[in-house]
């Protein structure tokens, strides 16, 4: 755009558009800051104070930020959000031109944006707990005179998100955080106007890589505030009514036991709505700043026996199970112990407790005798102070009924299981197994994706506008790319305690948990590294230290731990010995080097050294942070490759060169005679181990044209996703002949065989002939029959019936969307699930579409609708422009690339102009796709991968998300077609980015899938009604639209409705952890879930849908 290369310059006073990250340009004005702390809030002389209009609020944005108002009206009025919020601003800004007098009050507030502070707050009396965050109103006037904040600003993602609804959300609920007031509080709340904070540092958050294109308006973000039912207003005369006072409270005298991080949040709001309560704390000073502002209602208690003495009805919201045992149970100053105990008292159990605990509790008050109710929580911290909660009852009634106005002050929903005691806890542990397991795949996947070096925040945005979101996912996503670990709103240990609890609990039934297992343990080792007081989502940090552990020294010092010694490399020289580690491999003696023209030339990371492998005479461009010097690291690195030959034959001959480097027969420098290196093709079930884009090994032969070559002796060492982890291997040089032997495939009957012989020299200085003929089988060979038979296979379940697609009827999404479609010719492989949708959506759009699929029946099809059918691959691109492709898995893709009559062998096009494009949309791994990248780019064909986040409903109504990397001028040529296709498409860079982003994605669908069978089966075997689970699980802030629909099939046991089959979750499930086996990254919860879903092929469900992985953990 020529507005984005211009060299803007701005006044004090002009209109702008501004962009904040994440969000679209948002009309404002440059403007004096109007108070101290607006303007101690600028980080640098290049920012500018912007005033936001329709949301009237303030915020420092960067000159590079802005463009002028009236020059990009046009522009930007047409890819902004087609919302109240941005109409609003848009009158607001177009008044102001006309008579700006009328908005001279507006620009004296002082409602400003902030980020979220991620140091520790100034120490008080009780540190943990804001006071003044209880006394804001999630409901905002209309009275020009009260400050008003923004329904909807440009705000970072790095946020928690609302529940979905379609009802309007509150103003509250949508806009940045307005820091807490700290005013006099009286029993009146009468509002006032100061709003003082902290000027704390906190983390600038990574520019986002990522580009929309089909701009859909994305949901608007919460903050992580403490907002709960009263806000101060700029205007003292202004009464601002709470929800709170619609609830009338009950004249019964309630105890409360238990000032913790939930329970002083729910007191406050017993107490704000009218409530008179008896407490009691075991750390006394906790209670007394409610005595000192509720001193009209608010009494203090010395024991839990004198609070029961003393109150009708006693809530008791204490740690774990082991508190409330000497809560209830102490001898002299327990529950138990009261005196003058009626009929009509009765004990409330708010604590998370085991079955155990609350039949023994249970016991014991019928001896009194005394009601109790079981009312379990489910909610966080910020959702305790904001009165949301989701209360789970079970018990005595009547002791429910009296409650009730209790429950309607804290609680959004409240849901009465019965009279049978134990019923809440049951549902409770049972949703608690379900959030951990959510938690974990949320922050097992953003470790991955870190490890990827991909951009969180991208993520994140992705996952909001998919059928992924969920508020507990968002919210826990924007902890961790905002790293504010240190303001809870769930501790590790309290999340570890209930997962542990759970796990008795399936104990106790015998009902296996396997992924409740794995993120207890993740959560376990986050208590290790001293995170038991931090956030939950701070298990990022155990998911991710073990492959990135430097990236964590500062938080392991603030916990007081020993790191590990860092090396600085950026002094190593040519000729320095060091030790050097390739992913996948152990650390490896070595020399830096200076590159010949051919290893220049494949050099990706800027900061990585050329170096030379002692033993395997081979080279590889190494990063610096897997370089370690010699000398320094000999004796840690002599233990760990201790006991094999090649390594010991490596260390003989560096020991020696460094002795005598004349005597020496090595020669460490490479050839200086260049060539093109030669293309390796994958084979199927093959992922590989090191990153091709970071760190090829580069044989010394290699670079040499001696005719004497063996090309079968230098094959880069792989990594079979089938095969046991082996020993590490090295790459060998034409006279070794004892070396570790490469790994093979699982059958070398079903993988494509090459023909090596054909290739020689001139083969490869030939760059138009640089991917050699090979002779690939066209179809796999099954397994032997006899090997299949000696498997005990359980019982296998009717195979789904597949139902036909109408391809003649149109979508009112399509029709929506009126698309201008392109003149190109386009082609399309592959008609199975996602692709007869894909296929049916571009037709209907009017593209020219040729098509060819395995099975001529459903190629046939298409032709009614106006399709041209193909014979063969090779066909389908000579005819096309550009050519997508979409098939089942790996090995179906490389036999349509590499077969007979494949993509491949395609003939070039005569005009030299005309480049072909060819798009990739099968989920694949990142080194499958860059070599298909470079073995088409050899015969001329551009390379995009476009991969599909969405079911099989979403692709036939053209709506899936798609995320594409590779040539940019190939996705741009495709716009018509994806706008078919889907609501969003993304550019995420080069090759390689989008495969990685979306395995992040189908990991954390399929962990979650998963989980959510273990929760449904155990809700199964405790007696617990499922629709009654899904019912609450809708209402928490674990909901997600994925997670409804799965979680109903399972429930109603409707497998054979294939939406996202079984066997594709499982085989990206592979991929993904093949990926992480290469960068050592561990991944227990991903590499447990897809046991479970292998476990589930086993018994004929692997062309089901996924959420017939519920009968596996069923029976």
């Amino acid at each position: 755009m020529a507005a984005k290369n211009k060299v803007y310059s701005f006044n004090l006073g002009d209109l702008v558009w501004a962009k904040m990250p994440s969000y679209c340009f948002w009309p404002g004005r440059i403007v004096e800051p109007n108070s101290p702390q607006l303007a101690k809030m600028k980080k640098s002389p290049t920012q500018n104070c912007i005033f936001f209009f329709g949301s009237n609020n303030y915020a420092w944005i960067e000159e590079k930020m802005l463009r002028p108002y009236l020059e990009c009206r046009d522009e930007m009025k047409s890819r902004g959000k087609p919302k109240d919020q941005f109409q609003q601003a848009m009158i607001d800004i177009e008044s102001f031109i006309e008579n700006p007098n009328n908005f001279s009050a507006l620009f004296d507030q002082k409602t400003v944006y902030q980020r979220k502070k991620v140091s520790p707050k100034p120490k008080k009396q009780d540190p943990e707990f804001d006071f003044d965050s209880l006394k804001s109103d999630s409901s905002v006037p209309s009275s020009p005179n009260v400050s008003k904040t923004p329904q909807s600003t440009p705000v970072s993602l790095k946020r928690s998100t609302s529940a979905r609804s379609n009802e309007k959300p509150k103003v509250a609920e949508k806009t940045p955080k307005v820091p807490a007031a700290k005013r006099k509080v009286t029993n009146d709340l009468e509002p006032t106007d100061a709003t003082e904070t902290e000027d704390l540092p906190t983390k600038k958050p990574r520019k986002s890589s990522i580009t929309p294109v089909v701009a859909q308006p994305y949901r608007n973000i919460d903050l992580i505030t403490p907002d709960s039912h009263f806000r101060s207003g700029a205007n003292e005369t202004t009464k601002i009514k709470s929800p709170l006072a619609k609830v009338e409270a009950s004249p019964t005298i309630f105890g409360f036991i238990g000032l913790g991080i939930m329970g002083r949040s729910v007191l406050c709001n017993l107490l704000e709505s009218g409530h008179s309560v008896v407490i009691h704390n075991r750390t006394m000073s906790r209670c007394d700043e409610f005595l000192e502002r509720y001193s009209d209602r608010c009494s203090q208690a010395l024991s839990p026996k004198d609070v029961f003495e003393q109150a009708q009805i006693t809530f008791v919201c204490v740690s774990d199970s082991y508190a409330v045992k000497e809560t209830i149970m102490d001898g002299q100053q327990g529950v138990f112990a009261a005196d003058n105990v009626t009929v009509d008292k009765g004990l409330v159990m708010l604590s998370s407790i085991d079955c155990e605990t609350s039949r023994d509790i249970a016991n014991a008050m019928m001896m009194k005798p005394v009601r109790y109710l079981e009312a379990q929580i489910q909610g966080s911290r910020n959702q305790a102070k904001e009165g949301s909660l989701i209360i789970i009852a079970a018990g005595d009634k009547s002791l429910f009924d009296d409650c009730y106005s209790c429950f309607k002050s804290i609680a959004k929903d409240t849901n009465y299981l019965g009279e049978e005691i134990e019923s809440a806890v049951k549902m409770n542990l049972v949703l608690q197994t379900m959030a951990g397991v959510q938690l974990a795949a949320v922050s097992e996947a953003f470790a991955l994706a870190n490890t990827f070096d991909l951009q969180l925040q991208d993520i994140l945005e992705i996952i909001d506008i998919s059928n992924l979101n969920s508020p507990f996912i968002m919210e826990k996503g924007n902890v961790i790319i905002s790293e504010n670990y240190r303001d809870p709103s769930m501790k590790v240990e309290t999340m570890q305690k209930d997962l542990k609890m759970a796990i008795d609990f399936g104990d106790s039934l015998e009902h296996p948990l396997p992924l409740a297992t794995a993120a207890n343990e993740i959560l376990k080792t986050a208590k290790r590294l001293g995170l038991r007081q931090d956030d939950i989502a701070s298990i990022f940090i155990a998911s991710n230290f073990h492959a990135n552990p430097e990236s964590y020294i500062l938080e392991f010092q603030r916990q007081g731990i020993n790191t590990l010694k860092k090396y600085e490399m950026e002094g190593l020289n040519v000729g320095d010995f060091v030790w050097a580690k390739m992913k996948g491999f152990p650390a490896w003696p070595g020399r830096v080097v200076e590159p010949n023209d051919s290893l220049q030339k494949l050099q990706k990371a800027e900061k990585s050294k050329c170096i030379y492998f002692f033993g395997s005479h081979n080279h590889a461009w190494i990063e610096d942070s897997n370089i370690k010097p010699y000398n320094e690291s000999k004796d840690q690195m002599l233990k760990l490759g201790k006991g094999k030959a090649s390594f010991a034959k490596a260390i003989k001959e560096i020991e020696d060169f460094m002795k005598d480097p004349n005597a020496s027969q090595i020669i460490t420098t490479p050839a200086r005679q260049a060539t093109t290196p030669k293309i390796r093709k994958s084979v199927p079930n093959e992922v590989h181990n090191a990153d091709v884009a970071n760190e090829s090994l580069i044989d010394d032969n290699e670079t040499n044209n001696s005719p004497k070559k063996n090309l079968n002796s230098k094959l880069p060492v792989t990594k079979r996703s089938t095969q046991k982890k082996a020993r590490p291997a090295t790459p060998k040089s034409n006279d070794e002949t004892e070396a570790t032997p490469e790994k093979r495939s699982r059958s070398s009957a079903s993988s494509p065989t090459v023909n090596r012989s054909n290739h020689n020299n001139n083969n490869i200085d030939n760059p138009s002939e640089v991917v050699p003929k090979a002779n690939y089988i066209s179809t796999p060979v099954p397994r032997a029959r006899a090997a299949r038979a000696v498997i005990d296979r359980p019982e296998i379940l009717s195979q789904p019936e597949k139902e036909d697609l109408d391809v003649s009827t149109i979508t009112q999404t399509l029709l929506s969307k009126n698309i201008k479609a392109s003149d190109k010719k386009f082609g399309f492989i592959g008609l199975g699930n996602m692709g007869s949708g894909i296929v049916k959506n571009l037709l209907h759009s009017g593209h020219l579409v040729y098509v060819w699929n395995r099975s001529e029946a459903k190629a046939k099809k298409f032709e009614i609708v106006g399709a041209k059918r193909m014979l063969t691959p090779s066909d389908v691109i000579e005819h096309s422009d550009i050519t997508f492709s979409c098939v089942s898995d790996p090995i179906a893709l490389q036999n349509t690339i590499f077969g007979q009559y494949g993509v491949s062998s395609a003939q070039r096009d005569p005009d030299p102009k005309k480049k072909k494009g060819y798009v990739e949309m099968t989920t694949i791994d990142t080194s499958t796709s860059k070599d298909i990248e470079s073995a088409l780019n050899g015969i001329g064909i551009s390379y995009l991968e476009a991969q599909i986040q969405g079911t099989k409903a979403q692709a036939q109504e053209g709506k899936l998300i798609l995320l594409a990397a590779g040539d940019k001028d190939l996705f741009d040529n495709c716009q018509t077609c994806f706008e078919a296709m889907g609501r969003n498409s993304f550019f995420v860079g080069e090759t390689g980015n989008a495969t990685k982003m979306n395995l992040v994605l189908q990991t954390i669908t399929g962990v979650q899938i998963a989980g959510l069978s273990d929760s449904i089966a155990l809700a199964e075997r405790a007696g617990i009604a499922t629709d009654k689970f899904m019912d609450i699980l809708s209402k928490t802030d674990m909901r997600s639209d994925l997670l409804m629909e799965k979680g109903t099939a399972m429930v109603n046991r409707r497998y054979n409705d294939v939406n996202l089959p079984l066997m594709h979750m499982q085989k990206d499930l592979r991929l993904a952890i093949n990926m992480a086996d290469g960068l050592d990254l561990p991944m227990p919860l991903t590499a447990i879930a897809n046991e479970v879903y292998k476990n589930a092929r086993r018994s004929g469900l692997a062309e089901g849908d996924a959420s017939a992985i519920c009968y596996r953990a069923r029976h």
